[in-house]
Order: C-alpha cells, then sequence, then structure tokens
C-alpha cells in the first residue's frame, strides 16, 4: 500500500496541543499540495500533563521523547517538533530531514493598560515559564517580581490583568485529527501585570492582538526558537515507497534556517546546557556586502551576566549556500563557546540547567 493514498495516508506526529496542532497543519497542507494524502497522529508528552516548572522537570525529553518513541515503534512516519525542543546530536535511528522557514524569533511582552516593557511600574509582577527569560528580565529590571506560570498560550494571557475574558482558541478538525487537547490550565487569572511569550506561537495561533511590545532588542532568544523540525525514522529514509516524500521533505527544508539552528544548538550542547538553561543564542544568517556572514550572539544569565558575539563569513550569498555550510555555523559555535570559556571563570559554565537567577554581576569580555 502507497504511502500518502487515500488508503494509507502519511502519517504525522504531532503534540495534542492548539499550539503544536497549527504547527504540524501547515506541514500537512504542504504535502497535502503535492498530492499527499495526510493524517495527524495526536501524542500528549510529560511536558503537555505535568504542572511543574519546565526548569524542574528539566532537559529536551519533556516534550520530544513520547513523539520519538512513536517514530521508532512506527506509530507515525514523521514527527513535526518546535525545534527548540531538540538537543544538538541525533537521536539514534531517527533524523530531522527538514526544518522549513523560520518565524520571526522575537520574545514579547502582553502587559496590562497596553504598558511598553518601560512603562512597567516598580515591582510589577511578570509571568514567564523560561529561565532565561527570568533571568535576562532580572538583569534588565531588577525590581520586577518574576512569577513562574505554566499553560497553553490563552491560559498565560488570561493571567494578565484585564485579559481574564479571552477565549479558548479553536482551530478547524483536521480530518480525523480529533480535537486539541486543552493543555494545563490554570485557575489563576488577572494576577499578572504582564506576561513574556515567543510572537512566533502567538502569530500562529493568531493571537498577535494581544502583542503591547516587541522585545527582539532587549532579551536574546532560545535556541531554534520559532522553527520547526521533521523527524523521521532511518528506515523511512531507504524504503523505496518513500522516496517521493523524502524528497519533498529535502525540499521543505529551508536552508538558511537549517544553519541557524543547527548553530545555535550547537553552543547549548558545547556548554553542556540544556533547553531549560538560562542560555540565548541567536544565529542570523544575512547578506552583507559582496558575503553571506552568520551573525552569533549568546547571553547567560544566571549568577553572572554574559553577552558575546561572532560573525563568521560563511558563503559569497545567501543564494550560493549548500548543506556543506551547516558545519561552517557549528564551527562558528564551537569557536564562540571557546571564546567565552576562554574569557570567564569555569564556575560560570557549572550546571546551567539547574542554576537559579539570585544574584547577577554583569561582565565583559576579558575583564
Amino acid at each position: 500500500m502507497i504511502i500518502g493514498s487515500t488508503q494509507r495516508p502519511l502519517r504525522i506526529g504531532t503534540r495534542n496541543s492548539a499550539l503544536a496542532r497549527v504547527q504540524s497543519e501547515s506541514v500537512a497542507r504542504y504535502f497535502e499540495n503535492h498530492g499527499i494524502n495526510t493524517e495527524l497522529v495526536l501524542v500528549t508528552t510529560p511536558g503537555d500533563s505535568s504542572r511543574a516548572s519546565l526548569a524542574s522537570l528539566g532537559g529536551y525529553g519533556v516534550f520530544a521523547s513520547t513523539l520519538r518513541q512513536g517514530l521508532v515503534d512506527h506509530q507515525c512516519d514523521i514527527a513535526v517538533h518546535s525545534a527548540k525542543d531538540l538537543p544538538a546530536h541525533k537521536a539514534p535511528l531517527l533524523e530531522v530531514v527538514s526544518y522549513p522557514k523560520r518565524e520571526n524569533t522575537d520574545d514579547v511582552l502582553i502587559a496590562r493598560d497596553n504598558l511598553k516593557f518601560h512603562e512597567l511600574p516598580q515591582g510589577a509582577r511578570i509571568g514567564t515559564g523560561s529561565p532565561r527569560r527570568a533571568g535576562q528580565l532580572r538583569h534588565l529590571r531588577p525590581d520586577l517580581e518574576i512569577v513562574d506560570i505554566r499553560g497553553n498560550v490563552p491560559t498565560r494571557i488570561k493571567r494578565v490583568k484585564g485579559i481574564e475574558n479571552i477565549g479558548d482558541v479553536t482551530i478547524p478538525s483536521f480530518k480525523n485529527s480529533g480535537p486539541s487537547s486543552k493543555g494545563i490550565e490554570s485557575e489563576k487569572t488577572g494576577d499578572l501585570d504582564g506576561i513574556v511569550l515567543a510572537y512566533a506561537g502567538l502569530h500562529r495561533l493568531g493571537l498577535d492582538s494581544y502583542i503591547t511590545d516587541t522585545l527582539g532588542s532587549t532579551i536574546v532568544c532560545a535556541a531554534a526558537q520559532g522553527a520547526l523540525a521533521i523527524e523521521v525514522h532511518e528506515d523511512f529514509l531507504t524504503n523505496a515507497e518513500t522516496h517521493n516524500i523524502v524528497s519533498l521533505l529535502r525540499k521543505f527544508d529551508h536552508l538558511p534556517t537549517h544553519i541557524e539552528v543547527r548553530a545555535e544548538q550547537t553552543v547549548l550542547e558545547a556548554l553542556q546546557a540544556g533547553c531549560s538553561a538560562p542560555v540565548g543564542v541567536e544565529a542570523k544568517v544575512k547578506n552583507d556586502k559582496n558575503s553571506c556572514i552568520l551573525h552569533l550572539h549568546v547571553c547567560i544569565a544566571h549568577s553572572h551576566f554574559i553577552e558575546e558575539e561572532i560573525h563568521v563569513q560563511i558563503a559569497d550569498s545567501i543564494d550560493t549556500l549548500t548543506p556543506l555550510d551547516v558545519n561552517k555555523g557549528i564551527d562558528a559555535s564551537r569557536t564562540l563557546v571557546d571564546k567565552l570559556r576562554s574569557s570567564y571563570d569555569a564556575m560560570i559554565f557549572t550546571d546551567l540547567d539547574v542554576c537559579t537567577n539570585d544574584s547577577h554581576q554583569h561582565q565583559k569580555s576579558g575583564q
């Protein structure tokens, strides 16, 4: 039976949340537009069902492990991940074959009374579930009270004073995939002055109108923020019946995004820091005069506050990029981490995944 036919649809594994569904349905539509019949296989992960903070849950397996097991067990043919949930190293038996074009990487503020970040009053209560955001926010505004929050996007928005009545996000049911999970819901509403979230998720859910300020120039994003990763079992790559689907997956790969994501993931791996670490890292592939430059910016915000940048030419132009240039981005990331380790005390890089944000000292390279 041909995979992608009406009798045997291409099975796309996805977390069972509104945001994950929207992301996976964009992938399904890509295949449908190329004549491949699809269906979504909905999976609830440990990270979707626990009320514990992401920092205490720890590690990349919180959202990715169940989906990956579905691939290993052949319960789905491909899996769509938020790329920031994946580590840099390859999983046994699996391979990421496509990083579609990335969404805007900015973090944004949703605040009461349409406040901008600089307008937040002293002592304002700001919610986030990210140690990375918490560390940078505390550095920027030590007066803020940072509140750890969980839940789906509408649940978080309801925590903001004056926006308690936002309705649940509903998305059309895609074929026979069934309703999406509401996920973790909080009993609290209207108890915060603002929250910080990723622009990408809000945009994909059509909730841009709640944004009161953009923090892209203020907060360094998470590794792979705004990007998707499509993963398959190795057997899928060598199956003659899936050759057309694999070809479509490789065409769906956006090379500048691929280079950026792998560079950012490599920084975390070289620092031995997980996705719950207080580390921001952003790579940008841009044309600059007669060359294509990779701009790489990293920020560590816990016992100390550290920022470093590196700029490396990786091609003559974006149009001449090849898959081999992914390795140039990886090499640049390792160079940047070597520079960090040579400039700062080794204790700064110890236990990044479990560090706290109680004290902050701003260090500059070489001081």
